[in-house]
Parts: structure tokens; sequence; C-alpha cells
């Protein structure tokens, strides 16, 4: 069983509750989808997402001998996202939901199923010429992911999200080849420091861009030793993309 897992029985036994009387008091569409929660081999991330905590107080405090009380829950993780020196969430190749041709009907699966609404992300592949052009052109590509609405909105307010695959090795360490990055599309300058996307001569770059006060240059590094800054200058055929919220990992 995994830690949170652990905390999970613990509390729910505590409190008094069968496996399917958690289920729904915390309004899951059955005992099965709750106890993926609990299962070994079932939820693998280090925390919950804010909106089950929210579940779980409204549904454990005061419960149980001692009483259940909110610290007791928010002990089973913290709050926010994770976050590193880099400034963006990063998470497992886990928290992705794959879909097929049928993405309305998964959604309206994985809602049901997990008590919480889901959005849909656009997802291109930077590997892919045809996936670039249709960045460059801010176009929709037919493939999405699904990632949790309210986690979305935790983490950006915009409501407009896009999903990266990277191709290369210049983040590496912080983003290998074939790692997920979620930018935020509605970010079309380099106001501050940060990783950002950037189209420059109809290809696309991930790095750590940040503004040159007295040139107006873009300054762009990268986080492997083996790429020297590049610098970008205000009348280049270049356009901000988005910049970088969350990186799910290989591991």
């Amino acid at each position: 069983m995994t830690v949170i897992g652990d905390h999970l029985r613990a509390l729910r036994t505590r409190a008094g509750l069968s496996m399917e009387e958690m289920a729904e008091k915390l309004s899951f569409a059955r005992a099965s989808s709750y106890q993926y929660y609990e299962s070994a081999t079932g939820y693998s991330r280090d925390r919950l997402p804010r909106h089950l905590i929210e579940k779980l107080k409204k549904a454990l405090v005061g419960t149980g001998e001692p009483p259940i009380t909110d610290a007791d829950i928010d002990a089973v993780h913290s709050d926010n996202p994770p976050q590193g020196e880099t400034g963006f969430a990063v998470g497992k190749p886990t928290d992705l939901k794959l879909v097929g041709a049928h993405a309305d009907a998964v959604r309206l699966l994985l809602q049901q199923s997990y008590g919480v609404a889901f959005t849909r992300v656009p997802a291109f592949n930077l590997a892919t010429d045809q996936d670039v052009k249709l960045l460059v052109a801010r176009k929709p590509t037919r493939r999405s992911e699904y990632f949790p609405s309210t986690w979305l909105n935790d983490i950006a307010n915009t409501g407009s999200f896009v999903l990266v695959r990277q191709a290369g090795n210049q983040m590496e360490p912080t983003i290998g080849d074939h790692d997920w990055m979620l930018f935020d599309w509605a970010v079309n300058r380099v106001a501050f420091p940060g990783v950002y996307l950037i189209s420059y001569d109809n290809d696309m770059i991930v790095g750590r861009c940040q503004r040159d006060p007295s040139s107006k240059d873009i300054v762009v590094t990268m986080d492997s030793n083996s790429y020297q800054p590049l610098r970008i200058p205000p009348d280049a055929n270049a356009a901000v993309v988005g910049r970088l919220l969350w990186v799910g990992k290989r591991f």
C-alpha cells in the first residue's frame, strides 16, 4: 500500500466506515473507484487533489475516536502542487489520462468515477513536424489529454492550456526527451524570467528566458551544458507560445 493509501485507510478505519460507506460519503459512483486510492497498485502520486481533501474534511471531521480534525486530513499531503526551484510543478506520467476518439465519453466516465470535472487539453509532439506547424499557427490538434479542472485552476487562472511533448535533450536533466510539458497558452510575451516555449523561425525552442532590459532581446539558456545561450532580437521571426506550468517526468 502507498503512503497515501495507508493514511486514507487509517482515517477510514478510525471513522468506522466500510469501503462502500467511504465511497458514498465522498460521492464516488462505486466503491471500487475509492478503493483505487487505498490500493497498493492504484494511486501513485505523493499527494491528493485539493477537491478530494475538501471532500474528506466534509465527510470525516468530527467523526471517530478521537475525533478526526482538519489537521489529521491536511497531514495526508500539502494542498498545493509540488513546486521546485524551477517554479513549475513536477508530476509523473501516470498523471496523464490518454484518450482516443471517444474523448467526451471518456471525460464523462472519469467525472462519474472520480467525482470531479476534467478539462480537455490539446496535446502536441515536438518530434512531429505537423504538430510543430500547428503550434506555430496556434491551431488545434486532434489529440488531447485530460487533467482535473480544479488542479488546472490552482496553477493558472487563464483557462488556456496546451500540452507539449519534448523532443531533444536541451533541458536535461530538468526536462528530458519525451517528457510532457504543460504550458499556459495565454502567455505571449516574456514578462519575467521563466521557462517558455518559443516559436523561432518556424521551429520550437524550450528554454529559460529573460528579457535583456537594454537590447530588449530574449535571452534563452538551456539546462544542458552542451548548449550555448541564444539571443532572440525584437525584430526576429519569433513568438512566445506559452509559459511552462508543469512537467510530467519519465521515471
